[in-house]
């Protein structure tokens, strides 16, 4: 029961914390794919040093997919950390509420 209620908590707290885009640091918290676009595919690759238009573009991918888990781990660590805080402030308040039974007991 306490488990339900804790969650229920955090489940009711975090998108509270994510409502406004600046909460989250200005990223927009989506589970949405990245947006990067690939490169077409040339019939040959040649050397990786090459400074051909395919590579820049590959460059310009592999960046773009760095950049969108780079925002994707930073909001999750916003969930991770929201949630936690609500379980620190439900056991907080539990323990209030054990101490007040416990005077009320005696």
């Amino acid at each position: 029961m306490k488990k339900t209620i804790i969650a229920a908590l955090a489940l009711g707290l975090a998108p509270a914390v994510f409502a406004d885009d600046s909460a989250a640091g200005g990223m927009v918290d989506s589970l949405a794919p990245p947006a990067c676009k690939k490169p077409m595919l040339p019939n040959t690759i040649r050397r990786a040093d090459d400074d051909s238009e395919f590579v820049a573009k590959y460059d310009a991918y592999a960046q773009c997919i760095k950049d969108y888990i780079a925002t994707q781990q930073a909001l999750s660590q916003k969930h991770i950390d929201a949630a936690n805080a609500a379980v620190t402030d439900a056991n907080a308040f539990r323990d209030k509420v054990n101490e007040a039974r416990a005077n009320n007991a005696k």
